[in-house]
């Protein structure tokens, strides 16, 4: 009989263990690094900007830092690309930051990012408004932020979420050099930004069609 229960409970250890190793490497898969975001760092455009650099998040990386009213919070990294944009001859027009999140943690990194645009807003200045505006462009959601004039290093950012693909897209639209620009006045920089969100997010969905 006793050697009957040690041979039932070797059984069940070894069943745990089994679950345990499985549930461990299911749970590597659901994080591992894979093409997903290749999608955004391949958009052509019609009036001249082009992806001039691509950088992708070094591997072991998996979080960063986002500046909130309530102090620095983490946000979860799986992957990640930083996509340069800009026209011929010209400054860069835009910094993207392509991000997918870990699956526990991308409704929480939402509203980390979404209270980062409330920080930038509360410390800066020309703001178009004093809370995050709602956009919506091709299928993804998000928020804004924009300056009234052409004043400081970053004019606007803007954050979209893919919330199918656990994604956090973060565009910085930069200032730049008179000189080196594509637009003199704030209502030609606007008309660039909303031309470049509809086509960049119409080229993301049409890249990531099977």
């Amino acid at each position: 009989m006793f050697r009957n229960k040690v041979s039932i409970h070797i059984f069940m250890l070894t069943l745990l263990f089994v679950g345990f190793i499985v549930q461990k490497n299911a749970a590597a898969q659901t994080t591992s690094r894979d093409d997903s975001l290749k999608p955004y760092t391949s958009c052509q455009f019609e009036d001249g900007l082009k992806v001039v650099q691509v950088d992708r998040l070094p591997k072991g990386v998996t979080f960063r830092t986002e500046d909130t009213p309530g102090g620095g919070k983490k946000v979860s990294l799986v992957d990640g690309y930083r996509i340069m944009v800009a026209y011929p001859k010209t400054d860069f027009f835009a910094n993207i930051k392509a991000e997918k999140s870990n699956p526990d943690d991308y409704a929480k990194d939402k509203g980390t990012v979404t209270e980062g645009l409330k920080w930038a807003i509360a410390n800066g200045k020309e703001m178009e408004s004093q809370e995050p505006i709602k956009v919506s462009s091709n299928g993804f959601e998000g928020y804004a932020l924009n300056r009234k004039s052409l004043v400081g290093n970053t004019l606007g950012i803007t954050v979209l979420f893919s919330d199918a693909d656990r994604h956090i897209i973060t565009i910085y639209f930069l200032n730049q050099n008179p000189k080196k620009r594509k637009f003199q006045a704030i209502e030609e920089w606007r008309t660039l930004r909303e031309n470049f969100l509809n086509r960049y997010t119409s080229c993301i969905r049409g890249n990531s069609q099977p």
